[in-house]
């Protein structure tokens, strides 16, 4: 019997109309019925389910098999039997409200196979208002393992297993557990694989929302639950990684995201006194039983006060700092606390160069919090705006404001910081600004490229701009440019500005594609003069006399009137002539009289700063010979198609020779 690639299995209860589309999905898919197997659980179904999966097997024979039971209460013991059933070289789990793109098992498994992959975590997208991992799926990784990547943040069971691992390692859902029970088998999986990976370019996985509620995370309530789903998995990491940052790292995704639900559940669900003293009493015994001050210092402020009252603190204390977070979320409609980031609180104290968040119980006697858990400097936000940014012969000025959200204080200095991206090396120049608040300040920079660094020029490189903003012995850094005033022109603008000796060297002020920060090109390594443009057309202007029209586009904006139409004939000849511009686009023409005998290649040239750089015209299409008459006798323009750059001869038509010619012919 031929063994399938892949086993697909589905775990079904009452999934009615959803699980006709899931499976569907799967039958449909493009790595072809003839590689795989699809293992159908009916889980005690009361709406149709039963049925509906017999009807699919009986239309997909040898492609569908349907295995009904009673209620076992949960996704892990469908699971368990589709494993015990699958003969495939990998397994994947789908839920039944859930379904697959086309390509999702043929990509899959073919990223498996090329990389000897234990595990293949394919995109996951959110279907109907679900919300779908997404810190998982940052990179497109064909190698990784579960401390170099941020997989861990996934640990959804809906991803490709190669089966002889799971039997290796005997892996089994723990049917007892009624929350999170793909979390324990993902994770020895992840732990134990011997290469990850994760594809992201293809939508794999639709995560659908039930209109009606039923997906199983949101039916199951209770604290008690959560409580027990937490503690198994701090005690798994415990019990197989090592003490130190890769088990700080698995740790700390379970506490900003199970143990702040399980604290929400404690301070919110109504139980019995006795029944929330020993789920808290509980929660401080795992948090104490696996805590470390580096696990600790991971987390943001908020959160490591959270945690701290929960090891330490009383259960009031905690509830009255997370009434504190809900109403400072609800005045500001603030969303960060989402992935684990941070809230900062309304006012922030800034000493000995060191951040505070001023939570409740900050240096409150009565609780004796230390300072450290209310340290908050790694997440100060840093405001900003951009209202110029422009380069003046070899000045670059920039000005705007810039200011720490929620700092008090009224002196606040501002740095702007030029560090090259290869060499990482930094300068830095104080910016002249206005008296303000550290919340706003307006500033205005001057570099003088020609004397950046200690009187001489600054090297050449591409340099990314900062801004270092000082207050009370503390430095916070924030890349500039993303936020612009209305004013600011974004687009480049090649310069060519005069270094040493006067010579010309061409910069350019960009922002990057990505975010839109602002970055320093000295030198032209990334925008070089004349790198940029295309040409389109090459004719003879109306009129006639020789006079060459070469049309085109530029990528780029060129500071003042510094490109030319160049024609050279020789060590001593040569014409220019501007280039002409649209003013709403960056097309170009210019019309080059070529009328003086010799031969003449054609190019365009920026001249700047005392500086010439030149790049050859190639035309597209050749125009035909062009003639006229120049003192009553004939002349002739001819392009020259065999020369590497557009070169065109002119010369005067012997007039002699032109007639024995016509006469031999006759």
């Amino acid at each position: 019997m031929t063994v399938p690639d892949v086993s697909v299995i589905i775990g079904a209860y009452n999934a009615m109309p959803y699980l006709t589309r899931c499976v569907t999905s799967v039958v449909e898919q493009t790595i072809g019925q003839d590689r795989m197997e699809i293992i159908t659980i009916d889980d005690g179904s009361t709406d149709g389910t039963g049925e509906e999966l017999d009807r699919l097997a009986t239309a997909h024979p040898g492609l569908l098999r349907v295995r009904h039971q009673k209620n076992s209460g949960g996704p892990g013991g469908p699971r368990n039997v589709g494993l015990d059933l699958a003969r495939g070289r990998y397994v994947f789990f789908l839920d039944a409200d859930d379904y697959l793109g086309a390509e999702a098992l043929e990509r899959m498994v073919a990223m498996a196979d090329a990389n000897a992959s234990d595990v293949v975590l394919g995109k996951m997208v959110g279907v109907g208002g679900r919300s779908a991992p997404t810190l998982a799926y940052k990179e497109h990784l064909e190698r990784t393992d579960v401390f170099s990547s941020r997989v861990y943040w996934n640990l959804t069971v809906m991803k490709l297993f190669r089966r002889d691992m799971i039997e290796r390692l005997g892996l089994r859902f723990m049917t007892d557990l009624r929350l999170r029970q793909d979390q324990p088998f993902c994770a020895m999986a992840y732990l134990h694989a011997a290469n990850i990976s994760v594809i992201t370019d293809y939508d794999c996985v639709y995560w659908v929302f039930r209109e009606d509620g039923e997906n199983i995370s949101r039916k199951i309530k209770g604290t008690a639950h959560r409580v027990r789903a937490l503690g198994v998995m701090l005690e798994l990491l415990g019990e197989h990684v090592p003490t130190g940052r890769q088990r700080d790292k698995l740790m700390y995704r379970h506490l900003v995201t199970e143990l702040r639900t399980v604290l929400s559940h404690l301070c919110e669900e109504e139980l019995e006194t006795a029944e929330r003293d020993r789920l808290f009493a509980e929660v401080k015994r795992l948090l104490n039983t696996w805590h470390s001050e580096s696990l600790a210092a991971r987390l943001p402020a908020i959160r490591r006060l959270h945690y701290h009252l929960a090891r330490q603190g009383t259960l009031e204390q905690l509830c009255a700092v997370r009434e504190y977070v809900a109403q400072q979320m609800a005045r500001n409609g603030d969303e960060r606390l989402r992935n684990g980031q941070g809230l900062l609180p309304e006012r922030v104290l800034i000493e000995d160069g060191l951040a505070y968040a001023c939570y409740p119980f900050f240096r409150d006697d009565r609780t004796g919090i230390p300072d450290s858990i209310f340290e908050c400097t790694r997440e100060l936000e840093a405001v900003h705006r951009i209202d110029s940014a422009e380069i003046t012969d070899s000045t670059v000025r920039i000005t705007g404001h810039a200011g720490l959200r929620r700092v008090e204080g009224d002196t606040l200095d501002v740095v702007t910081v030029l560090r090259e991206r290869r060499s990482r090396a930094e300068h830095l120049f104080p910016a002249e600004c206005a008296p303000g608040t550290a919340q706003r300040t307006d500033f205005e920079t001057e570099i003088d490229l020609a004397t950046a660094v200690a009187g001489k020029p600054l090297p050449e490189g591409v340099w990314d701009l900062w801004l270092e903003l000082r207050i009370a012995g503390l430095a916070h850094r924030v890349r500039i440019g993303h936020k612009k005033g209305e004013r600011v022109d974004g687009r480049t603008i090649v310069h060519a500005v005069p270094l040493l000796g006067g010579t010309g060297v061409p910069v350019a002020l960009y922002s990057t594609a990505k975010f839109g920060n602002l970055t320093l090109d000295l030198g032209g390594s990334k925008y070089r003069p004349l790198g940029d443009f295309t040409v389109d057309t090459v004719s003879w202007a109306p009129g006639g006399r020789g006079c060459l029209r070469v049309e085109g586009t530029l990528a780029h904006r060129y500071a003042g009137d510094s490109l030319r139409l160049l024609a050279t004939g020789g060590p001593a000849e040569s014409r220019a002539v501007p280039l002409c511009f649209s003013e709403s686009s960056a097309r170009f023409s210019a019309d080059l009289p070529l009328d003086t005998p010799g031969e003449w290649t054609v190019s365009i040239a920026h001249e700047a700063a005392g500086c010439r750089t030149t790049a050859d015209v190639a035309a597209p299409v050749m125009p035909a010979v062009a003639r006229w008459y120049r003192f009553g006798l004939p002349r002739y323009a001819k392009p020259l198609r065999a020369a590497p750059a557009l070169t065109v001869r002119v010369g005067t038509v012997d007039v002699l020779k032109a007639v024995l010619k016509v006469v031999r012919r006759g």
